[in-house]
């Protein structure tokens, strides 16, 4: 920054200096050192010496500039009313006092030097300084110090500074600004009207393999690709003169690789802000080169394609179709699997609730049947005991509903033809359906066996079914069931993506009825959502087949349309040959006087159950610590005769309390209670070395026979 010009800082032959003005006292009046030698006689119509002090003073005081003037001792003798009013508050009597009796040591020393420079050069100097004002805050002043004498001779240094700290403000801005602009991302330059370059960032310099240095004062026109230098003349100068700005597509040369660069171009005049006279041309480019190529590339692959169309429509009109249906299939697969994640979360949701239940129904099934047992035979209290019995075992059932619906019901699967139990569910809605409703049944299927349940594969058809025939209800209509096999190994898509390729039997329920709407659809699935009144059902049918299908490997989907009707298809792994029978039940055993060891951690099972074995007649330790049965069975392992756990515990899981009890005494039996458990299978505990795996809650008659089972014949499945 040259010296002299108050938007930057000059050279200063000792460094810059920066000064911190203390506040001082009022001014006091200049002091008077007499006539002076070389005064001239005064005129009519001049002040006097004290009128001229006067006027001094008024001028000085009403400038904006600050002003001081010491002595050659560096002593002030005077500040105007700018300075006093912007540094000075009365604090201090700063007339006759040098700066390092008014300011810290370090700054007088600069300002003594300041004052030196100037008495040494005996000229003006200039400078641009920062100070720091009154409140702390920082201001930018461009100061001019000058020597000079009075009439006697003596030597001063007198100072006028004019505040630029908005101006330094704004330069600083500007040099952000010009950083910014410097390093963007874009083709950025400066240039005289005839088109001489005088600035360019760094990217512009880069895209056309030269640097600013370089380009500073060359012809604009040297970096266009020759070809569009004739529309830079003929169209963008004809446009900047007339609108004052242009915009469009450029081509520019890159000088060292002679790559041509595509690029999108704003283009437009810089005026004076004053006189509004055109300065400077003003040039943004954006390097399009990729996205031209991308273009071509697409056009020619366009042009490429219709020329394929030409010579082979029916073929592309295949493929067409075959994206869409594969689009339309995961779309689908997408919207199933989205559905399945969150009827996998409630059926989650509700396994944990149910193992709540269970816990709950079975202490009030176990004293029930204990009070019953003890009530005379003629007592009033029976029929009530009976009542809360009754109500247990609905309540029991409800849950197994939710078990089954979150897949955490267990049933032995073995497999079993699938038409013996579509005929059979068949004979059994004709009896029970109106006449109105028609029951048409097609079964296609030459090999139909599944790995499931007799029970549960009639639950499945019946609960359909009785959906179907509840939307029929009011005005009759035609109840469709279809049994059909169907292979889904690939290319063949999955109806699910968790299913397995293979061949699957189709079983199809399809009614006239009511319909739904697509909302109704979403939510068809979940458990207790229904469309029906109070009290005409619990909106668990629907839910429990998605339970039993999911668990059996299968899918389950549903198309609708309002007024229409419904149509339910239901995939499951096709079994093959070899059809068994399930194992049949076993019969009822009565109790023992062994000697059993019962865990539980809820404290009305364990009294609930200590009450009941005793009365089969069992000897029984029941205790509501893991940790504790444990201690009781090392201390003598030999004195228990089995083992009845809970799964879900504080401390010690049941399964892992029977594999330190195993480990202790590898032959004791042991049978696992829960009520919902996530992690334990029948098949583990098997593999744990676990005797039984009963579901809570139990009747009386259930334990004792799981237990003469356990005890007499080693296991029950």
């Amino acid at each position: 920054m040259q010296r002299g010009d108050p938007g930057s800082k000059p050279p200063a032959r000792r460094g810059q200096k920066t000064k911190t003005l203390h506040r001082g006292a009022n001014t006091r009046k200049m002091q008077e050192r007499g006539p002076s030698r070389h005064s001239a006689p005064r005129e009519t119509g001049t002040p006097d010496v004290h009128g001229f002090q006067d006027l001094f003073r008024a001028f000085m005081d009403n400038g904006p500039a600050i002003a001081w003037l010491k002595d050659d001792e560096g002593r002030h003798v005077y500040l105007n009313r700018a300075l006093q009013q912007r540094f000075y508050d009365g604090s201090k009597d700063w007339y006759g006092k040098t700066d390092f009796e008014l300011w810290p040591p370090e700054m007088a020393a600069r300002f003594r030097e300041s004052d030196l420079d100037v008495l040494g050069a005996g000229r003006t100097i200039d400078v641009v300084e920062e100070t720091t004002n009154p409140d702390g805050s920082r201001s930018w002043w461009w100061n001019f110090r000058f020597p000079f004498r009075d009439s006697s001779g003596s030597l001063y240094v007198g100072g006028m500074g004019i505040e630029i700290s908005e101006r330094k403000r704004l330069e600083a801005e500007l040099r952000k600004l010009a950083e910014v602009v410097h390093h963007s991302g874009e083709f950025v330059s400066l240039t005289t009207l005839d088109r001489r370059i005088v600035y360019v960032n760094e990217t512009g310099a880069r895209m056309v393999g030269s640097s600013p240095e370089k380009m500073i004062g060359t012809s604009a026109l040297e970096v266009v690709h020759q070809p569009f230098r004739a529309r830079v003349l003929n169209e963008v100068v004809p446009a900047l003169a007339e609108k004052g700005c242009w915009e469009g597509e450029l081509e520019y040369l890159n000088l060292t690789s002679g790559e041509i660069i595509q690029a999108y171009a704003m283009i437009f005049v810089i005026h004076d802000p004053e006189t509004g006279a055109p300065l400077y041309l003003a040039n943004t480019s954006r390097d399009i080169t990729d996205r031209k190529r991308a273009e071509e590339a697409l056009l020619r692959a366009r042009d490429e394609l219709e020329e394929r169309v030409l010579e082979r429509t029916a073929e592309l009109e295949k493929a067409y179709l075959s994206l869409k249906r594969e689009t339309e299939e995961r779309q689908s697969l997408e919207e199933r699997l989205r559905q399945s994640q969150k009827m996998e979360a409630i059926g989650t949701l509700a396994g944990g609730i149910a193992h709540d239940f269970n816990n709950i129904l079975a202490g009030i099934i176990g004293f029930t049947e204990m009070v019953e047992e003890d009530l005379p035979e003629d007592s009033h209290l029976r029929e009530y005991v009976r009542r809360i019995l009754k109500a247990s075992l609905r309540g029991r059932d409800l849950v197994k509903q939710i078990l089954t619906f979150s897949r955490k019901a267990e049933h032995v699967k073995v497999p079993i033809p699938l038409s013996p139990v579509i005929n059979e569910t068949c004979n059994l809605l004709r009896a029970s359906l109106p006449a109105t409703i028609e029951i048409v049944l097609d079964v296609r299927s030459a090999s139909d066996q599944v790995r499931a349940s007799a029970v549960e594969l009639q639950q499945i058809l019946m609960n359909l079914a009785t959906n179907a025939a509840h939307a029929m209800m009011e005005g009759g209509g035609t109840l469709n069931i279809s049994l059909d096999e169907v292979d889904l190994t690939p290319p063949v898509p999955l109806a699910d993506p968790e299913m397995k390729p293979g061949r699957y039997l189709e079983l199809v329920v399809t009614d006239t009825g009511e319909g739904m709407t697509p909302e109704v659809m979403k939510r068809v699935f979940e458990p207790f959502f229904t469309t029906r009144g109070i009290g005409e059902g619990t909106g668990m049918g629907l839910s429990v087949v998605y339970g039993i299908v999911r668990s059996l490997g299968g899918t389950i989907t549903v198309e609708s349309e309002p007024r229409v009707g419904s149509t339910f298809r239901v995939l499951l792994p096709e079994a093959g040959a070899g059809a068994e029978t399930e194992a049949p039940l076993p019969h009822r055993i009565p109790g023992g006087t062994e000697r059993v060891l019962f865990v539980d951690d809820e404290d009305l099972l364990v009294e609930l159950a200590h009450d009941l074995l005793e009365s089969l007649g069992y000897r029984v330790t029941a205790v509501t610590d893991s940790a504790q049965a444990l201690r009781i069975f090392s201390s003598d392992p030999s004195s228990f005769d089995l083992v009845i756990t809970d799964q879900i515990m504080p401390g010690l899981t049941g399964i892992n309390l029977a594999r330190h009890l195993l480990g202790i005494r590898e032959d004791i039996p042991i049978i696992l209670c829960t009520g919902h458990s996530a992690t334990v299978s029948p098949e583990v505990a098997q593999e744990a070395g676990i005797r039984a795996f009963v579901m809570k809650p139990l009747s009386k008659e259930d334990l004792a026979e799981v237990i003469r089972a356990v005890l007499d014949v080693g296991t029950v499945q």
